[in-house]
């Protein structure tokens, strides 16, 4: 997680803020967490872009499908406040082929596929 997160700041050019990120099992209980969340293994961090909405945030790291699938993220959503939870969520430690839901258009899924190593070689 910590290397997607450096290297999503610098192809973005702008400061990652974390609001959460590894959380012991009681603070998880806390916040309101799933008993099985990631931010508890330490792989999820809920971020938000400077300078950027949730939203803007969570477009700019799917954006990035060539990063995300070499740095094994499988789940991005964007997080929703009235659960108490901030920014846009991102973690490695997800069934493949989860569902990503654009954050803009809540009715349309679109599957994610994780990049296989051919993919990433150049053409």
């Amino acid at each position: 997680m910590r290397a997607f997160l450096h290297v999503l700041a610098l192809v973005e050019q702008r400061n990652v803020i974390v609001s959460s990120g590894t959380r012991t099992a009681g603070h998880n209980a806390d916040v309101g967490g799933a008993t099985n969340s990631c931010h508890v293994r330490g792989c999820a961090a809920d971020i938000r872009l400077e300078g950027q909405s949730n939203s803007e945030t969570a477009q700019s790291v799917y954006g990035h499908s060539t990063i995300r699938s070499a740095l094994g993220i499988r789940e991005i959503y964007e997080a929703d406040p009235a659960n108490r939870h901030e920014g846009t969520h991102v973690d490695t430690q997800t069934k493949l082929h989860d569902l990503y839901e654009p954050p803009q258009a809540k009715t349309k899924q679109i599957r994610y596929e994780p990049l296989k190593p051919e993919d990433m070689k150049p053409q």
